[in-house]
């Protein structure tokens, strides 16, 4: 899980294999690992949870916190990964960019909502 946290694209590769052969409580550790790399590294990882879980980049980003909080709290971790889509040049990741920050805002609703911060 280390690895993977990295948000190193061959770490991010190894993930998905693992994640399409593991069991619910592996698969549940990678994406917690992920979800901890998508704070790294979010233009890279973005696509890598695409690919897993499907659906749509403001769902991906769209955090519920229900298995794990991040140890910096909720706020730091959007911050943190809004700080890294601002980074974003191509109209690609300009895209990806606004759909997250588009999930962390219903995110950060809801976490507050729920009294995480």
């Amino acid at each position: 899980m280390p690895g993977i946290r990295s948000a190193s694209p061959a770490w991010l590769a190894i993930a998905n294999q693992l994640f399409s052969v593991s069991d619910a409580g592996a698969s549940e550790d990678i994406g917690i690992a992920l979800y901890e790399a998508l704070e790294v590294a979010p233009l890279r990882v973005l696509p890598q949870l695409l690919r897993i879980y499907g659906g749509s980049i403001e769902q991906l980003c769209n955090v519920s916190f229900e298995v794990e909080k991040p140890k910096q709290g909720v706020r730091n971790y959007k911050r943190s990964i809004r700080a890294k889509l601002a980074a974003a040049r191509t109209k690609h990741e300009r895209a990806l960019a606004a759909s997250c920050s588009r999930g962390l805002d219903l995110s950060l609703a809801t976490a507050t909502a729920d009294g995480l911060e």
